[in-house]
């Protein structure tokens, strides 16, 4: 663990033109191990790599978002280190924190809170910090109005989601610069509401807590349609979304990494126009994954096809059924990131009679028999199945060359002890399935 260290400073102090290569290959590599959310190093390994982190400056945006992330790491000290990075960030980790607290798993919000409290914010850093906020909330609501002429709903659903979340970290940062509990209480209520009524009474709360000249501000950013909202951002900023072409090059180039995979997606015939944009998209994300990871991706079933994320079309997939039909864009992704794909021959038996099926498992390609029934593309065996496993009544058989897309109970568990607001999107289906 010291010697990553002792490369960490190697690398940051080196001079000479021969060097900045070693220390941009230091400095990806302390990355890569720090990040845990995909092929986790050890503890230890990722404690000092994040740790090795907090002397470089300035760090990257992605970075401070790693940090923010690690906070809900399980091992206690993965998160010391991953606070004590942020703590020394200062006033330039709020952004970050806000989001974490309002989005971030179970573990992380509470951490993100406590540290916010601990900054020395000024009323100036703080101006300065919502001040920012707003202008990215204006800037991507003129761009998600150009996007939106793709007619894509996953476009229009995630850029809808980008701009609560914006709007949110917004909130908090005004709250924290009013000290205003009435306003920390409208952001949750804002973060917590489902359907037009209950995000009307969080924007009735807001307005009736936040200062005139800021409500005028915000709100129309966070209320009606996509369409409405860039409206109100043109209107006071007294210009026009940019065209199509260029809102798609600044997403492909972008950090909404689920965004920039949806939007390949629905470019459809017209990916040849963005090939550029795409190829230097996934050199991105090809230099931010680790060796292992990429090993799996080359030797897993699920590769991606094409331009399109194989973990796009699982998403897809998943949001058919009816049960995570509500779930959000992040949330969705999240099930996608654990779900496996498995293919299986004409006649081959994927779980026998009586055995307990404890997984979600939902046809993608061909044909599947449960007894008399036979179950098609978009079709589960048994919704509930990783909530309430029971044996089998019959075998389940491929009638065909069949892929299915398969979620285990044990990561289906976790991600609704971990993910915000997947147990209660969950609850919420289950009860008006029990009153149909």
């Amino acid at each position: 663990m010291v010697a990553i260290g002792e490369l960490a400073a190697v690398a940051r102090d080196a001079g000479s033109a021969e060097a900045v290569l070693f220390r941009t290959e230091a400095y990806d590599l302390c990355r890569r191990l720090a990040d845990r959310r995909h092929e986790p190093a050890a503890p230890p390994v990722a404690t000092a790599a994040l740790a090795a982190l907090a002397s470089w400056r300035p760090l990257r945006p992605e970075d401070v978002h790693l940090l923010a992330d690690a906070l809900g790491d399980r091992d206690d000290d993965v998160r010391d280190a991953a606070a004590a990075v942020l703590r020394s960030l200062g006033a330039d980790a709020a952004p970050d924190l806000a989001r974490a607290a309002g989005f971030g798993r179970r573990a992380a919000r509470d951490r993100a809170l406590a540290l916010l409290r601990e900054l020395p914010v000024t009323t100036a850093i703080l101006d300065r910090l919502v001040a920012a906020e707003l202008d990215a909330l204006d800037a991507a609501a003129l761009r998600g109005a150009a996007l939106a002429s793709l007619s894509d709903p996953w476009i229009v659903r995630r850029l809808g989601e980008r701009l609560d979340e914006i709007g949110h970290t917004s909130l908090l940062l005004i709250a924290a610069r009013e000290k205003s509990a009435a306003v920390a209480t409208g952001a949750r209520l804002f973060r917590l509401a489902r359907g037009k009524d209950e995000r009307a009474r969080a924007l009735e709360a807001l307005d009736a807590a936040l200062p005139r000249a800021v409500a005028i501000r915000i709100l129309p950013a966070l209320e009606g349609s996509l369409e409405s909202r860039a409206r109100a951002a043109a209107e006071r900023l007294r210009g026009e979304p940019p065209r199509k072409e260029v809102a798609v090059r600044a997403e492909l180039a972008g950090g909404d990494t689920l965004l920039r995979g949806l939007l390949v997606r629905a470019l459809g015939a017209e990916r040849a126009r963005y090939r550029t944009a795409i190829a230097d998209a996934a050199r991105a994300a090809a230099a931010e994954v680790s060796p292992l990871d990429l090993l799996r991706r080359i030797t897993e079933p699920d590769d991606d096809v094409g331009d399109v994320p194989a973990a796009v079309e699982k998403m897809v997939l998943l949001s058919s059924l009816p049960l995570l039909g509500e779930l959000t864009t992040p949330q969705i992704a999240a099930l996608a990131e654990r779900a496996q794909v498995v293919d299986l021959a004409d006649g081959e038996v994927l779980h026998a009679e009586g055995e307990r099926l404890d997984a979600l498992v939902i046809v993608a390609a061909g044909e599947l028999a449960v007894g008399e029934r036979t179950l098609g593309a978009g079709h589960a065996v048994d919704e509930l199945a990783p909530m309430a496993p029971r044996p089998l009544p019959a075998a389940i058989v491929a009638r065909a060359p069949t892929r299915i897309v398969r979620v285990a109970r044990v990561d289906f568990e976790e991600l609704v002890d971990d993910e915000p607001g997947l147990a209660a999107a969950l609850l919420r289906h289950l009860g008006e399935r029990l009153r149909a």
